[in-house]
């Protein structure tokens, strides 16, 4: 049976034995649904763009987050005192308190949470001058660091003087001076050289003991003589460059993350192995004196003298 398109506008194909008709039809005026943009094709041929919106649906995700978090957060605080008197700031603390109270002749500070190893609770500070550097229980480091002025030339340290008095009270108004006690740490550097960490020893009467400085020890600090004169002067000569590598391009000292502590880097910092010594050498030096013995003293720097020489 043959079949033919009832229309002109049809084509006739057979697929599979089976005959079928493919019309095409041109539509005038058309109206596309309420939401959509009817778009016009160069070939003539039309078709509507439709969007179709959908409000989102909202939900917020809430995260418990502690401040002992380390994902989150870093333990870098730290304390500094201001003084009303002076106007100044005086130093920094090795205490970092949440919330202060205040007295009329002390005033106390306390802790929500433990860090450092610090205690819980309240710390009382100023009521009594029988012990120093001593807070939440914890003995900290008395440091003072005070720069050698620079005198727009090159110099070489030879030594380095200093007045110290160190005061034991028995009560509030009385005391005693201790002659022998003194800093007993120091560090000299500049940008270019670094005496590694120094441990000062206070030369005995007995000069044999003398033949045993210095002494280098395994976690690379060296002791050196200090002598004692006329109570309050301490000197001390013994001071040497041990940057070994100086070419490498690796800091001297290492610091934490406020720039308040600083130790020498033992990657350069070398007491062996460096021959022959060199004195420090610069236009300026910084003297990082530091106490960490007995808590039952008030330690002052009064003055220093530094001994140098031109190059």
């Amino acid at each position: 049976m043959n079949c033919t398109c009832p229309q002109s506008n049809c084509t006739q194909y057979t697929e599979s034995g089976v005959v079928y008709c493919s019309c095409s039809g041109v539509y005038n005026n058309i109206v596309c649904p309420e939401g959509c943009t009817l778009i016009t094709l160069q070939n003539g041929n039309a078709y509507c763009s439709c969007i179709d919106s959908i409000p989102p649906t909202i939900t917020d995700v809430l995260t418990s987050v502690s401040l002992s978090d380390t994902r989150y957060f870093e333990e870098v605080s730290w304390t500094i005192a201001f003084s009303l008197n002076t106007g100044s700031w005086l130093s920094f603390y090795g205490f970092y308190p949440n919330y202060y109270i205040n007295h009329n002749s002390y005033f106390q500070t306390g802790r929500n949470n433990a860090v450092d190893n610090q205690e819980l609770g309240l710390w009382s500070h100023l009521l009594t001058n029988k012990s120093y550097q001593v807070f939440y229980g914890k003995k900290q480091i008395f440091t003072v660091e005070y720069p050698i002025k620079s005198e727009y030339m090159t110099k070489r340290l030879k030594g380095v003087k200093l007045w110290t008095e160190a005061k034991r009270y028995s009560n509030d108004y009385d005391f005693a001076v201790t002659p022998s006690l003194t800093f007993n740490k120091s560090l000299i550097y500049n940008n270019v050289g670094c005496s590694g960490q120094l441990l000062l020893d206070i030369q005995e009467p007995n000069l044999a003991n003398v033949k045993n400085y210095p002494k280098t020890n395994p976690n690379n600090t060296q002791n050196i003589l200090i002598t004692n004169k006329d109570n309050f002067q301490f000197s001390y000569d013994y001071i040497f460059n041990r940057v070994k590598y100086n070419t490498t391009n690796i800091p001297a000292l290492l610091q934490d993350k406020n720039q308040i502590d600083k130790q020498p880097n033992p990657a350069v910092i070398k007491f062996q192995g460096i021959n022959p010594l060199r004195k420090m050498e610069g236009d300026w030096f910084l003297n990082r004196l530091s106490y960490d013995k007995d808590s039952r003293f008030s330690l002052a720097l009064k003055f220093v003298l530094n001994e140098s020489q031109n190059t």
